[in-house]
């Protein structure tokens, strides 16, 4: 079965799917073993992985096709993407549509963000006019050449016009021809509920944030809410930057690595070969190598 396949059975199968938001070839990998279904490229991971910048729209099209491609060549899951804005106009959306597509990307989310776009959690946001908006969506069905490509949109209009004007968005999204909707703002918890009550369509949602309240409920109460997906976009990102910060420190401080410190930080040499996957490789060359002798 193709990838974009395993998306759509993904996403119509009963309660809701997490996804954990991946950044690089070796988080993706962590996510595959982890046992995830599925994991979804972050704009804001990738931004940072790549420039070490905040997601304030740096980051162009090529760079983030060519990382996705990395991305979802490392495992056999299916891989969604942060698109941001489709990166331009009308023509910009359709192209991105085309390079995630072939970059083996299952499904996308566009943003009706203006440009430059900013993080969900940044203030300062305003949004591009509906009419826009559903322009771009419409390229974006144009653009993809495999139906089961999954197009997402995400509204950023709740800070600047609040929920009422969220929910008119995402409904006028959804009737455009998007799979899913999207909000990754903060909304308090009875705000969010009254979204997924509200959207005539499948919501997705950003888990785990820190202070976001609504992002940190059990798995339970999104299922009563309707809530289909739940992305735990910079979980992740955060938590590697926690134990490397932490490790550098530790390192920095004593010179050196002891036993305790090697057992308390550190994978060992054969985990992390089998993370990424040396006896598939090993075995690989021997096959092709045959009888001469492997080094």
């Amino acid at each position: 079965m193709k990838r974009t396949a395993r998306a759509r059975q993904l996403l119509s199968q009963e309660g809701v799917v997490v996804l954990p938001g991946v950044y690089d070839a070796l988080s993706v990998r962590v996510a595959e073993q982890a046992g995830f279904p599925g994991a979804y490229v972050t704009g804001y991971g990738v931004e940072a992985a790549l420039l070490g910048r905040p997601d304030i729209g740096l980051t162009t099209l090529t760079e983030v096709a060519d990382q996705a491609h990395r991305i979802a060549a490392a495992v056999d899951i299916p891989v969604f993407c942060d698109a941001d804005t489709g990166f331009g106009g009308v023509i910009n959306v359709y192209r991105a549509v085309r390079e995630l597509e072939q970059a083996g990307i299952v499904g996308a989310h566009i943003e009706d963000q203006t440009s430059p776009k900013r993080c969900g959690g940044m203030a300062g946001r305003s949004v591009i006019p509906i009419g826009e908006m559903v322009a771009k969506l419409k390229a974006a069905i144009e653009a993809r050449e495999d139906p089961e490509f999954v197009l997402i949109a995400r509204t950023d209009a709740r800070e600047a016009h609040g929920v009422d004007e969220a929910i008119r968005r995402l409904n006028a999204y959804l009737e455009a021809g998007a799979d899913l909707a999207l909000v990754a703002e903060h909304y308090e918890p009875d705000e969010l509920a009254r979204v997924a009550a509200s959207v005539s369509g499948p919501l997705m949602i950003v888990g785990g944030l820190p202070g976001w309240e609504e992002s940190l409920l059990p798995v339970a109460t999104y299922q009563e809410m309707g809530i289909k997906v739940v992305v735990h976009a910079l979980g992740p990102l955060y938590a590697a930057t926690r134990a490397l910060r932490e490790f550098m420190a530790l390192l920095r401080r004593q010179g050196f690595l002891g036993k305790t410190d090697v057992d308390a930080h550190l994978v060992s040499f054969n985990e992390f070969n089998e993370l990424v996957g040396l006896d598939r490789w090993r075995t690989l060359e021997e096959r092709c190598l045959g009888s001469q002798k492997v080094r």
